[in-house]
C-alpha cells in the first residue's frame, strides 16, 4: 500500500450499489486519504492483497497503513470519518443501531450478487486478475 494513504478499500467494481457508495467516497476523498482498489480491475493482484479474492469479495474489506484490517460496517464507518461524513459514521456507531447495521450489512453481502442480478461465483471469478500478478492499481473517478 502506498504510504500516502491511511486507508486501502478493497471493493466489487463490478457490483453496481457498491459502485455507487464507492463513487460517493471517491468524491469526498478531497484530500487523498483512501486508497480505492477494485476487485473486479484488471490490476487486481491477490498476492499483493495480503487476503484471497474469495475473502476480499465476501465482504468489503479495508486495510489501515499500519497494516491492520477492517471489514464490513467498522470500514463502513472509518472511510465515513476520511471523507468528512461523521454524521453517518456515528450513526452507525450508535450503540442501539450498530447492530441493526451489522446485521444488514451481512445480509446483504451474504445475498449481494443475487441482489444486483449477477449469479455468485466460485474459484472461477477473478482467476485471470489473480494470475497476471500485476500490482494492485489505484481506481479514481
Amino acid at each position: 500500500m502506498n504510504n500516502n494513504h491511511e486507508l486501502e478499500v478493497f471493493f466489487d467494481g463490478a457490483c453496481p450499489l457498491c459502485r455507487k457508495e464507492i463513487n460517493l467516497l471517491m468524491r469526498r476523498d478531497r484530500a487523498g486519504r483512501i486508497l480505492f482498489t477494485d476487485l473486479a480491475g484488471p490490476g487486481f493482484c491477490e498476492k499483493s492483497a495480503g487476503k484471497t479474492y474469495a475473502e476480499l469479495m465476501a465482504r468489503i474489506h479495508g486495510r489501515r497503513s499500519d497494516g491492520s484490517w477492517l471489514e464490513g460496517i467498522d470500514l463502513f464507518s472509518a472511510l465515513y470519518d476520511l471523507c468528512h461524513i461523521p454524521f453517518l459514521s456515528s450513526v452507525m456507531n450508535n450503540r442501539f443501531l450498530n447492530p441493526i447495521f451489522r446485521a444488514s450489512y451481512a445480509l446483504f453481502a451474504r445475498y449481494r450478487l443475487t441482489l444486483t442480478g449477477r449469479k455468485a461465483c466460485g474459484e472461477a471469478c477473478g482467476i485471470q486478475n489473480r494470475i497476471s500478478g500485476t500490482a494492485l492499481s489505484e481506481t479514481r473517478g
